[in-house]
């Protein structure tokens, strides 16, 4: 490797293929290599639900329940794919759902938001917000059946 007059990166990088082969890296995206060194995590599903706001919806809306219901369901592996696909990221932040980094530069809390555009059909996650907007669903289901 160019630049690397002590040879400190390629140390890194031939430490690293011991414990994964370059042919698996290469076939593994950011999301899974970030999961990968950083390992699953224990997720505290107490603090993500205290720390989400509600938009259009609350606490005891059949979506949010169905929803809390879901992420309970999982085992920590499980809710950390949830989250890398609802937010982004796998990285949570010390305080964990206290507040998660957004692209804004700015932190904020995890969001449910029911919208009323009838024309929406699918769950559209806003990383730039930690928004999951939930289109108008007459059934909860619908709602899970999503988020799989």
């Amino acid at each position: 490797m160019q630049n690397d007059p002590d040879g400190t990166l390629n140390a890194l990088v031939r430490g690293i293929h011991e414990v994964a082969p370059k042919e698996i890296l290469e076939s593994l995206n950011e999301k899974e290599i970030e999961l990968l060194i950083n390992g699953p995590r224990k997720i505290n599903v107490e603090s993500w639900k205290e720390n989400t706001e509600y938009d259009n919806l609350d606490e005891e809306d059949e979506l949010t329940l169905a929803f809390w219901k879901h992420v309970e369901s999982l085992d920590d592996n499980g809710r950390l794919i949830l989250i890398m696909s609802l937010l982004g990221t796998s990285r949570l932040p010390d305080d964990e759902f206290k507040g998660l980094p957004c692209t804004m530069d700015d932190i904020r809390l995890f969001t449910l938001m029911r919208t009323e555009d009838e024309e929406q059909e699918k769950i559209y996650c806003d990383f730039s917000a930690n928004t999951i907007e939930i289109p108008p669903l007459e059934d909860p289901k619908q709602f899970v059946d999503m988020l799989i």
